[in-house]
């Protein structure tokens, strides 16, 4: 009798210890409750996406001043909105594309708003799974006009986003040691090809050209 009544004793006296010890893994999974219904909400919004009409040596006033060309291209457009280029400045988190851009779980949508110019980054691109396939080519400009002379974007970027792009092949200045701030032909700046699709990696990836060429800029909304 005194062993069960010590038994009933001892359950009482823990019962609140296993209550509080057991609410971190509620509130946890609370938590990653909250979370996955931020990442549904996220999965059903678009973005828009462009590559710039007009064109640049690799002189773009470094990483920042690519951003400022997405944006005031966008702006001139009226398509409202922050923008930033698909550009990378080196391996340092901050110059890489993770470290740039804002995260985005949805789709991107080119800005003429055609639904057959899906592209698929779905899968998390800037922290998990590169959209290595894309629906259709990043082909459109911030008037929604698919024609260019030129199809080659200053990209610099790998398909590790996180890891950052290609050293010094971005047209970094000797002067300021300063990544997309030099247009001479001397130094080379990573390049991709907006009229590639169909799984292929070239629309960011598709070698190096010299700094004084003129290329267009990859223009994500965040």
């Amino acid at each position: 009798m005194k062993t069960h009544l010590f038994t009933v004793i001892l359950i009482l006296m823990l019962t609140p210890v296993l209550v509080f010890a057991a609410r971190p893994s509620i509130n946890a999974l609370n938590t990653r409750v909250n979370q996955l219904e931020a990442e549904l909400s996220a999965l059903k919004s678009v973005k828009r996406v462009f590559v710039t009409s007009e064109v640049f040596t690799g002189k773009l006033g470094t990483i920042s001043g690519a951003d400022l060309k997405c944006q005031n291209a966008a702006d001139n457009a009226g398509l409202g909105g922050q923008w930033k280029a698909w550009l990378t400045g080196g391996n340092r988190r901050d110059v890489t594309i993770a470290g740039r851009l804002s995260r985005h779980l949805g789709l991107y949508i080119a800005v003429r708003n055609n639904p057959s110019n899906l592209f698929d980054l779905i899968a998390d691109p800037l922290y998990g799974d590169f959209p290595n396939k894309l629906f259709a080519p990043i082909n459109t400009d911030e008037f929604g006009n698919s024609a260019f002379s030129v199809n080659d974007v200053w990209t610099n970027t790998s398909t590790t986003p996180t890891v950052g792009g290609f050293g010094e092949a971005s047209c970094r200045s000797s002067i300021t040691n300063i990544a997309w701030d030099h247009g001479l032909a001397d130094k080379t700046g990573h390049v991709g090809t907006n009229d590639l699709v169909n799984g292929k990696v070239k629309w960011q990836d598709a070698g190096t050209d010299t700094c004084d060429q003129l290329k267009h800029l990859y223009c994500f909304e965040q």
